[in-house]
């Protein structure tokens, strides 16, 4: 929905998945993917660093077009720093 601009939607959605699976390295990625795609980067930016820190692997994130903007962002910067030491 994220990608289509349905943004109430996807929040609901979501909210959803992280709430049912607050640990899985995919689901975070994926949220906080979503998440920049509808302009909350401050929900974008803890969500993948989580999933980094619980292994998903950070050449993914590299790869993701959708984040590009978000990889050049200083804080993001840090928090990747910081969950690839928790890795």
């Amino acid at each position: 929905y994220a990608f289509v601009g349905q943004t109430d939607r996807s929040l609901a959605l979501l909210r959803q998945a992280t709430t049912l699976a607050p640990d899985d390295p995919k689901v975070l990625f994926l949220a906080g993917e979503s998440y920049e795609l509808l302009h909350h980067r401050d929900k974008s930016i803890p969500l993948i660093a989580r999933s980094i820190a619980l292994g998903f692997r950070s050449d993914q994130l590299e790869r993701s077009p959708e984040l590009a903007s978000l990889r050049a962002y200083p804080s993001f910067q840090k928090a990747l720093k910081s969950a690839l030491n928790k890795h």
